[in-house]
């Protein structure tokens, strides 16, 4: 099912898609240090200077307000999440009453310079996913899912590890989502190559990438590059770029060092297996990598089943909320869901729904329509009849259906320049009942009077 989705996908790009990536195409030069990096993948508005900032020894709590107060948007975020019930009691050595926090200042001191660097990056890689399509939103579903999941484990031993623990498996990917901005249309082609063959991303960056781009070699050496840029220091860097070391089944989260820590890098690659397990893999990768079960790591490392699924659902709805915060075009769930959908053929839906058999076509274009609306802010009818190739006719009659139904609102123009916007229902409703609802011969009022 998915191959036939993949195949209209690469090669019917509407007229502004395909000019897009051609115009990437002929601008994607070699990049040859880190300063070409990162003036092709920075951070945008004030995040970086406050990321520097934040990492600089230097730094004090009154510093570091200054160059918050200059992104009011990430202020009220700071402040919101410095009264949220972790942050409250993560400190309560230093704040015992626990009062709500009105001032940056204090939201800087009750966060912590870590917690002020987690918001931030957490902020700037989901920025730089706005524009994203369909690969790099579900590459970012991958790395909050696996930041909270890391944050998780790490707080199941110790809660000064968490924050870092965070970070380190918000940051183990960036380097994907940095590598589609840089070189768009050879990443892309790549990763697409990654998702119909069944090889993983880390196996094809080496064979095709470190060829055309010495200095990037891939996404680990990207991110480390990026993050080094940052002022992040070594130890942190090494942590995240460490991920892909095998996991000991006798220690998943690392043996202690020295001083009674954790390996950061060992609870990252830990919390990548379980998001592989729970249905959030990195997007891209054309299968899952590991072998051993997640749940059986997980067992390993002290956690009963109970706490398992708490770690797992608690995870998945935090990421689900950043994901609102920032205000992309998709959420964690609905990419959940687009997944198991993609996963079903034409005859299980149909056991599942009741509804009539239908032809597989009819079922991809129907699912391909609501991957379009869930993953886009807007979708032209010439996106639509691009990715489904259905005839106009057709086309027009299952959109007619959905916005009759209150799933989809037209935007502007008539047809050939329709675009059309998904409205809050189609987050609300379970997918098979909109494909179901676009796929009825019956008309709307008959269906309903029924």
């Amino acid at each position: 099912m998915e191959s036939l989705y993949r195949r209209r996908e690469t090669s019917r790009k509407p007229a502004e898609e395909r000019a897009r990536r051609s115009k990437s195409a002929r601008g994607q030069g070699v990049i040859a240090d880190a300063s070409s990096l990162n003036a092709s993948c920075s951070f945008p508005g004030v995040l970086l200077h406050v990321l520097r900032e934040a990492a600089s020894p230097n730094s004090t709590n009154d510093t570091l307000a200054k160059v918050i107060e200059r992104d009011p948007d990430l202020m009220v975020r700071l402040l919101r999440l410095a009264n949220t019930a972790f942050y409250a009691t993560r400190y309560d050595q230093i704040d015992e009453s626990n009062l709500p926090v009105a001032d940056l200042r204090a939201a800087v001191l009750r966060l912590g310079f870590t917690g002020v660097r987690n918001v931030v990056f957490t902020q700037g890689v989901c920025r730089l996913a706005s524009d994203q399509e369909e690969l790099g939103l579900r590459i970012i579903a991958h790395l909050l899912v696996v930041g909270e999941l890391a944050r998780g484990l790490a707080l199941h031993r110790s809660k000064v590890l968490a924050e870092d623990a965070y970070f380190a498996g918000v940051a183990h990917d960036f380097g994907k989502l940095a590598l589609l901005r840089v070189i768009p249309h050879d990443y892309f082609v790549l990763l697409q190559h990654c998702r119909t063959q069944g090889f993983t991303v880390l196996e094809v960056e080496w064979k095709h990438l470190a060829k055309k781009q010495p200095f990037l070699i891939n996404h680990v050496n990207t991110c480390s590059e990026l993050l080094r840029s940052y002022g992040l220091p070594d130890a942190t860097v090494d942590a995240v770029t460490q991920h892909h070391d095998p996991i000991d089944i006798n220690h998943p989260l690392g043996s202690p060092d020295a001083s009674g820590r954790l390996s950061l890098a060992a609870i990252v690659s830990l919390a990548n297996q379980v998001a592989y397990y729970i249905g959030f893999p990195d997007g891209a990768s054309g299968r899952n990598p590991y072998s051993t079960p997640a749940d059986e790591l997980l067992e390993a490392a002290g956690l009963d089943k109970s706490a398992q699924k708490r770690l797992i659902r608690e995870s998945i709805d935090r990421a689900d909320e950043a994901m609102r915060d920032a205000q992309l075009p998709a959420t964690v769930q609905d990419l959940n869901e687009l997944a198991d959908l993609e996963r079903r053929t034409p005859i299980e839906w149909h056991s599942k729904t009741g509804v009539a058999p239908t032809l597989a076509e009819e079922y991809e274009s129907c699912l391909t329509m609501l991957r379009l609306l869930r993953t886009r802010a807007s979708v032209g009818i010439y996106d639509f009849s691009a990715h489904t190739g259905l005839p106009e006719i057709d086309l027009t009659a299952r959109l007619d259906k959905l916005e009759e139904a209150g799933y989809i609102r037209k935007l502007r123009g008539g047809l050939p320049t329709e675009v059309f916007r998904a409205a809050s229902r189609i987050h609300r409703d379970p997918p098979d009942q909109i494909i179901q609802c676009a796929l009825s011969d019956a008309p709307l009022d008959e269906k309903r009077a029924a």
